[in-house]
């Protein structure tokens, strides 16, 4: 298997949910929104993780509903 491959086939999974799903694009919404209040806040490195790992969690989250659904 080529270097990277995974990767690839991982980011191209996140685009076309982004893509399809329009809960997808109303969470990175939501994220962005989040990461530019955490900015504005001035967030420390501990707070950061426990936002950046909400976020991840929400968009796993997603994604398995999404997958379920079909």
């Amino acid at each position: 298997m080529k270097r990277g491959i995974g990767l690839r086939h991982a980011l191209s999974g996140l685009k076309q949910a982004f893509l399809a799903e329009r809960n997808m694009r109303i969470h990175a919404a939501a994220a962005a929104a989040a990461v530019l209040a955490g900015s504005y806040a001035g967030l420390d490195r501990g707070e950061w993780l426990w936002v950046l790992a909400a976020i991840a969690f929400v968009i796993c989250a997603e994604l398995i509903n999404s997958a379920l659904e079909r």
